[in-house]
């Protein structure tokens, strides 16, 4: 990882994902990689960062630490839909590195436009999660069942 290619960034934000919403926003994929060219680029530059994390984990985070590097990072990971910017977020802590959250942290910055909208797309995924979690079919089931026998338990006494 990161394998960066289109099927296996899909695939496996499916299978994360609980709910799957075709209109849902951030799109798992954008536009902007639906070229042959920008899908090669993507994965050329997954199997680079994979490479230089394997060969050299100290140089992965020291250039992960560079404001140029993170505002180029920024860039790539705002513009791509979900699946690719999760699928690097998860890579990121695959790889052991002692600074992944410090690294993650730099790059969700508000400091940017492109920090802006990662931050956006990544918070909006998780609100997205949590309110499917609060509001899903099992756990209304359950709330449902809890106040019929909570009902008939205060129509006995």
């Amino acid at each position: 990882m990161p394998d960066l290619r289109t099927k296996v960034v899909t695939d496996w934000l499916d299978a994360v994902r609980p709910v799957r919403l075709d209109d849902a926003w951030p799109p798992a994929l954008r536009p902007v990689e639906a070229s042959v060219q920008a899908t090669g680029l993507l994965v050329e530059f997954g199997q680079i960062l994979d490479q230089l994390a394997h060969r050299s984990p100290e140089a992965l985070s020291t250039a992960s630490m560079d404001r140029e590097f993170q505002g180029d990072l920024q860039l790539v990971l705002a513009q791509v839909g979900t699946a690719r910017a999760l699928a690097f977020f998860h890579w990121l802590r695959a790889t052991g590195l002692s600074d992944h959250l410090t690294i993650e942290d730099a790059l969700l910055e508000h400091k940017t436009p492109a920090g802006r909208a990662l931050f956006a797309t990544v918070t909006t995924i998780a609100r997205q999660a949590t309110l499917q979690r609060l509001i899903s079919i099992e756990r209304m089931d359950e709330l449902v069942s809890a106040t019929d026998t909570a009902n008939k338990e205060s129509s006995n006494v």
